[in-house]
């Protein structure tokens, strides 16, 4: 037999692996969102449906004093206060 026998294989492979090509991955992930079929993929039957009163958003604020930074639990303790859709919430959203 050429080589030994097929026990003298490794079992596992440790290299590095197979190398990610980014334009093969976008051109691929591109057929979901445009491209030849943009009017039967997903991306045209995503947003077909919206709903966006205040039955099925409801949003709330709560403002941190001066330029703190509290932490995610810290913020959780605090009052918020409802907003309605279009309002400003905060710089990073203005």
């Amino acid at each position: 037999m050429v080589g030994g026998p097929i026990s003298d294989y490794p079992k596992l492979n440790f290299s590095a692996g197979a190398k990610w090509i980014k334009g093969l991955t976008k051109d691929r992930t591109n057929n979901f969102t445009d491209g030849h079929f943009a009017d039967v993929n997903l991306s045209s039957v995503l947003f077909t449906h919206r709903l966006g009163d205040s039955d099925h958003v409801q949003l709330q604020r709560w403002s941190a004093p001066g330029i703190t930074k509290p932490t995610f639990q810290e913020a959780l303790k605090q009052d918020f206060q409802p907003v309605k859709k279009g309002e400003s919430i905060g710089p990073s959203c203005e």
